[in-house]
């Protein structure tokens, strides 16, 4: 969920939104006509890959959409944290106090575990996804003293990571 001032009473809610899109879509043009037809009842952002490498970002904000397409580059990783993809409005008005120092803090410490899994000679999706699910292991040079520690991607409020994947029955 983004945090902008969008209420929509005619809008879905994003476990309706995400089951019906799932439900119906079947490659990105259908993901696209899905996202212009339906609206949402607040801001979600939704990051949706498809087999060849394409990566749609979509604001979904009540009746309005914003679109930003991606490709999953050969060597690396794409990380998307809690901004909006439409760029043009200032998110920082919307957000409560502090979400973006803690945003960045979070920016940082994911770069570090994704140059930390670049390095390593044999790289899975699945590597790539414990390191992500696995907080970072931060020495603190000072005890009690908590200046050099930084807030991982994973959060509090993170119930879980995985990935599902329906062709071979996987989770």
């Amino acid at each position: 969920q983004k945090f902008t001032n969008v209420f929509n009473k005619d809008g879905m809610s994003i476990f309706e939104y995400i089951f019906d899109l799932i439900k119906n879509a079947r490659d990105k043009k259908s993901v696209i006509e899905y996202l212009q037809t339906h609206q949402s009842i607040t801001t979600w952002c939704l990051y949706i890959s498809f087999k060849n490498g394409d990566v749609l970002g979509a604001d979904l904000m009540g009746k309005e959409l914003s679109l930003s397409e991606y490709s999953i580059p050969d060597k690396g990783v794409l990380y998307f944290c809690i901004h909006l993809e439409n760029k043009t409005i200032n998110q920082e008005l919307y957000l409560p106090t502090g979400f973006h120092q803690y945003n960045l803090m979070r920016e940082e410490v994911a770069a570090k575990k994704i140059h930390h899994f670049l390095l390593k000679k044999e790289q899975s999706d699945l590597e790539l996804i414990k390191m992500m699910a696995t907080p970072y292991d931060q020495k603190i040079k000072h005890p009690g003293h908590y200046e050099h520690y930084k807030m991982d991607p994973l959060t509090p409020s993170s119930i879980q990571v995985m990935t599902m994947n329906p062709s071979s029955a996987q989770c």
